[in-house]
């Protein structure tokens, strides 16, 4: 009777230990997980960020291009053909300098979209690899405390009961 407790005992302290690690191996598994989630959060977000930049963009160059026709249509009711001749190149001249400018404007928040894009792709990239290593050798890891525990337990179940 009282060997039959020694192994109950015994079994208990060791299995408690061993289901402890796998309990913090599950927690390490779930926070690995929800990096993973914050990475596709992000991903939605410099999406959302790149559309609202192009939508941006494009309402822009409609906005200026209709203040222009405006502009050329008025002034072509008031003005003469010798002016006119003058006028349109000026026109041409403004028009220049306002796509010159909206590209100005464009190219820094591209570059800065791209980096942000191509370094959270990185970063992600870097974590997922970070994770499954992680995993693997806590799997390893695991393995080799089982087997450990189990070992144990058979010493002290031998050392216990005679």
């Amino acid at each position: 009777m009282a060997n039959e407790q020694v192994v109950k005992s015994v079994d208990i302290l060791w299995d408690g230990l061993l289901n402890s690690l796998k309990t913090w191996q599950q927690f390490q598994l779930e926070v690995g997980e929800k990096t993973l989630q914050a990475f596709t959060y992000q991903k939605d977000l410099i999406e959302s960020t790149v559309t609202t930049i192009n939508t941006i963009e494009e309402d822009s160059k409609k906005a200026t291009k209709e203040i222009q026709e405006k502009v050329q249509s008025s002034v072509n009711e008031v003005i003469s053909n010798n002016q006119f001749e003058q006028f349109s190149n000026w026109i041409t001249n403004v028009q220049e300098i306002t796509n010159k400018s909206q590209e100005l404007v464009s190219i820094p928040s591209r570059s800065i979209l791209d980096i942000v894009v191509q370094t959270n792709n990185h970063l992600e990239s870097t974590v997922k690899t970070a994770l499954e290593e992680q995993k693997q050798q806590r799997l390893e890891v695991i393995g080799k405390i089982e087997e450990l525990t189990e070992q144990l337990k058979k010493t002290q179940k031998g050392l216990f009961v005679v």
